[in-house]
């Protein structure tokens, strides 16, 4: 079964956050450590390697595209809450949590350019059996049926569920662990009802649930049928869906409890190439690290090149960058520096023979000035 993961390379994704904005929720947890390492790169640009300083500072690479690939959306998100003996109360709170995200601005303006409207929290679900100790993704799917009839559910072209394990439950799928590979999931039952997995790992809390849970909130709406009937993502990249593409940038809703959300793609913005793709974009000019190309390809055993290209729409002084991936026994030569905007950086990726064939998120951290932080999403396919 296809699925779309929320992965725990950083939970990061692929924009800028810009400059500090009164709405802008600090990095996830996860995130934070790498982009103090990131900041603490040399000033001076050392191992920056060979620079091309000809370009536009406001040139960048090219960005992914998200396109609609026919499938249907959720148009009017009517979303449960499924939790285990014991978790009532904190479901409760994501529940109170899902109704004002579904009603909010925040998700009407992202949802509402690929057709995705408000829609409405409907209450939570308690399983009558115990949570185990160990969990497959297809043994989720196996409770639908149970959580549908304990809540007594009409189904309809809207209905979505979401799973909300308790930490002692340690969830797997395909051979990669929850809390190390991913950090969330949403997919599909076969009979076509789309559902959501959010993990509770090590050191949660509220903010990093409400942050994971609006990620694979905003990708079922967008793209619910990720196995039989695909909507809206990018071809590009193996982690294409729009919140895949800012996944690591998070804001606050405006109203309410003020939570934790993701920032979501707008191809309508990436088309136009002049302004942050991700919404809800923050105060101060779009600034990033991209990578040329977008998809780096490299045989196990051999080595490739790829270029880091700082860019700003504005002036926000040197940007310190910095690559990254989960993919074992691949190394980055530089893998980070400091430049100017209009620079470009020349990276030697070298693959070990051992690493596993598969496609690797690629993300390139970027900061300037103090509380800046943005991130491009791209790729590494190890063959």
């Amino acid at each position: 079964m296809i699925r779309s993961w929320t992965a725990l390379v950083l939970l990061v994704g692929g924009c800028s956050s810009g400059g500090p904005s009164p709405g802008d929720a600090a990095p996830p947890p996860d995130l934070a450590g790498a982009v103090a390492d990131a900041a603490s790169a040399p000033p001076d640009g050392s191992g920056g390697g060979d620079l091309a300083t000809s370009r536009p500072p406001g040139e960048h690479p090219l960005l992914p595209t998200v396109t609609g690939h026919g499938g249907p959306v959720l148009a009017s998100m009517q979303l449960w809450t499924v939790v285990w003996p014991g978790d009532a109360a904190l479901g409760a709170q994501l529940d109170q949590f899902h109704g004002e995200l579904l009603t909010s601005d925040y998700w009407t303006t992202i949802g509402g350019e690929y057709g995705v409207g408000p829609g409405a929290a409907r209450g939570v679900i308690e399983l009558s059996t115990p949570a185990p100790a160990t969990l497959d993704a297809q043994e989720i799917e196996s409770l639908v049926p149970e959580a549908i009839a304990t809540g007594r559910i009409a189904l309809d072209a809207n209905t979505a569920l979401m799973f909300l394990p308790p930490p002692t439950t340690v969830v797997t799928a395909g051979g990669d662990r929850g809390c190390t590979d991913f950090a969330g999931f949403h997919t599909q039952t076969s009979t076509g009802i789309p559902y959501q997995t959010v993990l509770r790992c090590q050191g949660f809390d509220m903010d990093t649930l409400t942050f994971v849970s609006s990620h694979e909130a905003i990708e079922s709406a967008t793209d619910p049928l990720v196995a039989s009937d695909r909507a809206f993502f990018s071809d590009q990249l193996a982690s294409g869906e729009v919140s895949d593409l800012c996944s690591g940038l998070a804001t606050r809703l405006s109203t309410g409890t003020q939570a934790v959300v993701v920032r979501s793609w707008s191809q309508r913005v990436a088309a136009v190439g002049n302004a942050d793709p991700c919404l809800p974009a923050p105060i101060g000019p779009w600034f990033n690290a991209g990578t040329d190309p977008l998809v780096t390809t490299v045989a196990r055993g051999a080595t490739a090149t790829l270029r880091i290209v700082p860019f700003a729409e504005g002036e926000v002084g040197p940007i310190t960058w910095r690559l990254q991936s989960r993919a074992s026994g691949v190394t980055f030569t530089p893998a980070s520096g400091t430049n100017a905007a209009g620079d470009t950086i020349t990276v030697e990726v070298a693959v070990s023979p051992t690493t596993p064939t598969h496609d690797y998120p690629l993300i390139v951290e970027a900061t300037a000035g103090s509380t800046a932080v943005n991130a491009w999403s791209a790729q590494l396919t190890v063959q």
